[in-house]
């Protein structure tokens, strides 16, 4: 009995010190702690969901080469996606029949990658791909549905989850050899702030405001890189070379009630940074 007491004493101590030395999972939690507190009220996202699960998967066989109904989200597809909008250079497409499809999303699920990605975590469903499309989340994906009658927008959750105070906690706590993975009880545990509806709507619209800059500043981008593969054709058959003109990049504006800008720096055990994210207050 007393060997069985020892051998518990020293399991707790273990796990203790075990957090203690962890930094990056210390800082961030210290980080966190500090950003929550502002708030007044908070409650865990596992109050306002009522279901959440893990994607499913699909071996290569069963993807398409050609455009199908059935959208097979990624990982990276979610982390490039914010509020509604899909990153479709990479898009995989599937080939399957109905009673192969277990999980399949909704409008105003969110779905969360389980690895703590960069940029974005999470990606809300919207009409817009599912008036076309059908959408399967893959297995490193997991599917959230939010109860009804709650008084927490599905935007405003995905806006949340892909704020830097979150992404930097998910980050600390993925685990695994070959890939990182968030369980969903981790998930659910994660405080949200009690907001009223205006204040979450403000939060959406600011987020939104950037993601239209952000798709215009890849639209120039991807103009830019049509104009240099003509320019290569242009100096090789001509002898004049021209001094190359660059296009003005649009300016981000800034709001003027904004209050300072926070930086949120994650290092690494060693004590060098690994990741600089940058809060308004």
């Amino acid at each position: 009995m007393v060997v069985t007491r020892t051998e518990l004493s020293l399991t707790d101590v273990a796990e203790e010190q075990n957090n203690r030395f962890d930094q990056k999972r210390y800082l961030a939690e210290k980080k966190f702690s500090e950003f929550v507190s502002e708030f007044d009220e908070l409650q865990p996202l596992g109050h306002f969901t009522k279901s959440i699960c893990n994607g499913q998967d699909f071996k290569t066989d069963f993807y398409s080469q050609i455009e199908t109904n059935i959208l097979y989200i990624s990982v990276n597809q979610i982390s490039s996606g914010i509020l509604g909008k899909l990153y479709w250079d990479d898009i995989t497409y599937l080939d399957v029949e109905d009673d192969k499809i277990g999980v399949e999303a909704e409008v105003d699920d969110i779905l969360i990658t389980r690895s703590g990605s960069y940029p974005g975590i999470a990606w809300r469903v919207t009409e817009e791909y599912l008036d076309d499309y059908r959408i399967v989340p893959s297995g490193f994906v997991q599917r959230l549905r939010l109860k009804e009658g709650i008084d927490i927008v599905p935007e405003f959750i995905a806006a949340y989850l892909n704020s830097p105070p979150v992404k930097m906690l998910t980050q600390a706590f993925a685990c695994g050899k070959e890939q990182l993975n968030i369980s969903q009880d981790y998930i659910t545990s994660i405080p949200v702030p009690i907001l009223s509806k205006e204040r979450q709507q403000a939060v959406i619209n600011g987020v939104t405001g950037y993601q239209t800059r952000i798709e215009q500043i890849q639209k120039l981008v991807q103009e830019l890189k049509i104009k240099q593969g003509n320019s290569v054709i242009d100096l090789l058959t001509n002898e004049n070379i021209e001094q190359i003109k660059l296009p003005d990049i649009p300016k981000l504006a800034v709001d003027s009630n904004s209050k300072t800008t926070q930086e949120w720096s994650l290092p690494t055990r060693r004590g060098k940074k690994e990741s600089t994210f940058y809060v308004s207050n």
